[in-house]
This record gives C-alpha cells, sequence and structure tokens, in this order.
C-alpha cells in the first residue's frame, strides 16, 4: 500500500496566511512580527518535506508523520527572522487542514510543544519527531464541517478556500 502524496504549502502559500492572519487574527497568540525570510529557498526546501523520498518510498508516509517534519524542521532552522515558532504553527495547522486533519490543542499544549522542540538538540530530532506525531495523532478531531476550524483566531477554512480555489 503506498502513502498519500500531501499537498504542500508553497511560498505564496505562507505569504497569503501570514497577510490573513495579521489582517483577521485576533491576537490569541503574540503578534506576529513582519514578514522577513532569512532564506526563501530554504523555507521552500523546508515546505516540501512532506514529500521527501526515494523512489517509490515516502520519508514521511503519514500526514502525522509529515506535519512533523514540517512543524519541527521551521522551528529548528529558522527560515525566517523572528516569529519562527508562531509561524511553524500557523503553516502546521493549515497544512493539516489542506490534508484533511484537524487536531484540538490548546494555546498551551500548542505553546509547550513548540518550546520543546526549540529548546531540544540535535541529537534529539528523531524522539522530537515522535513526540510531534504522537500529538497530532493523540489529538486529531474529526474535520466534518470544514467551513468552521479556527485557529489563533483565524478561520483556516475560509482562507484556504480562496487561498487557491483550484486546489481542491
Amino acid at each position: 500500500m503506498s502513502a498519500r502524496v500531501p499537498q504542500c504549502l508553497t511560498l505564496r502559500d505562507i505569504e497569503f496566511i501570514y497577510a490573513a492572519y495579521s489582517a483577521e487574527g485576533e491576537g490569541e497568540l503574540e503578534q506576529l512580527p513582519s514578514l522577513n525570510y532569512r532564506y526563501n529557498d530554504h523555507l521552500e526546501s523546508i515546505l516540501m518535506l512532506p514529500k521527501a523520498g526515494f523512489g517509490e518510498t515516502q520519508f514521511y508516509p503519514t500526514v502525522a508523520e509529515q506535519g512533523a517534519v514540517l512543524f519541527y524542521e521551521i522551528i529548528k532552522q529558522h527560515p525566517f527572522f523572528d516569529g519562527n515558532k508562531r509561524m511553524a504553527c500557523l503553516i502546521l495547522f493549515t497544512f493539516l487542514y489542506l490534508n484533511n486533519v484537524w487536531i484540538q490543542l490548546s494555546n498551551d499544549q500548542l505553546y509547550t510543544l513548540a518550546q520543546t522542540v526549540a529548546c531540544s538538540t540535535s541529537e534529539e530530532r528523531e524522539e522530537q519527531l515522535s513526540l510531534i506525531q504522537d500529538m497530532i495523532t493523540t489529538h486529531k478531531a474529526p474535520l466534518e464541517d470544514k467551513d468552521d476550524k479556527r485557529f489563533m483566531g483565524l478561520d483556516v477554512g475560509r482562507l484556504l478556500n480562496t487561498l487557491n480555489p483550484f486546489r481542491r
């Protein structure tokens, strides 16, 4: 059984997500700093990690593994000058939603997870990926009403419906 190839986000998607959150976010988490990339091509490669593989083999075959590597690498590789943990949270929720997964996490749980990843060493990478994957799997919630999912004050469903009508 082959794994499903995920729908990945692009740099343009990230800019759209950032603009939408800046305009509509309710400030449930600290406000995002201005959107500045440290390394444009670096962020693009991180965004493609969920599709990584060799031949027919995907390195991250499940959506939980794909979301975990995306979240981890954005936090650890710092593609933005500032706000990497906050952007990792927004990107994770948007990626999962785009791939038909929703998770129910409180801001405190999400903050703790992001801080744990940020404070970890590179030697703890596999342990951290497992922790994130377990958090996604454990907190998975039904995605029945895709038009009423909010995260950090942002209506993710509406965001994605306007992001790219050709995605679906």
